[in-house]
């Protein structure tokens, strides 16, 4: 499921970090792919971490029990390495049977303050918003491969009632308003709207 995920969340690390966070990166679905969480430790994440550091090659096939354990772990890792801000990549699709699942829990809902969902087109866009609503999780905005398009952000824009970020500094037009995630202040921003706060630095 190429959409953009590791870029999106390697970039919003990277701003977290130009911003002077401590940020804590992870992947927490998927099957092995050490390349993502390195590439997140390049754009400064202080600690990274993901799934094969819990044992596993791969999150297919796991229960809630399991998968559970494997996020609780990671975030304990995570803030017991200093991280002040956490970034967690959940691989795949909403339908895949394990991302739905761990998305879907209470107690794994309990530890994401919000959501930056990444998707390739306007459809995808607006029925992941609506799925992640569905399941009680709060959506801060869009990203991935739907910002490579004017017309598909322009579509978004006028049926989703959320920001949209870029990954990549393409400011053409069409693309304007839309905030970069490795901006400093852009993921400032992200932060104010989690934390309902406006007295951040």
């Amino acid at each position: 499921m190429n959409t953009g995920k590791t870029t999106a969340a390697v970039h919003l690390v990277r701003g977290l970090s130009q911003a002077g966070y401590r940020v804590g990166a992870a992947k927490v679905t998927g099957t092995v792919s050490y390349e993502d969480v390195l590439a997140m430790h390049d754009a400064g994440a202080v600690v990274t971490h993901d799934f094969t550091d819990c044992g596993y090659a791969t999150t297919v096939g796991l229960g809630i029990g399991q998968l559970r354990g494997l996020f609780g772990g990671l975030i304990a890792e995570l803030t017991r390495g200093g991280s002040e801000v956490i970034v967690i990549e959940v691989a795949d699709g909403l339908l895949q049977t394990e991302t739905a699942a761990l998305l879907r829990d209470a107690e794994c809902r309990r530890w994401l303050d919000g959501v930056l969902f990444a998707t390739r087109d306007a459809l995808g866009a607006i029925e992941g918003v609506r799925r992640l609503r569905e399941w009680g999780l709060p959506v801060l905005g869009l990203s991935g491969v739907l910002t490579s398009s004017p017309l598909a952000m322009a579509e978004t824009r006028d049926t989703v009632n959320l920001p949209i970020y870029l990954s990549t500094e393409i400011f053409e037009s069409g693309r304007s308003g839309a905030g970069l995630l490795s901006d400093p202040d852009t993921a400032i921003g992200l932060l104010r709207v989690v934390d309902g706060r406006t007295d951040m630095p």
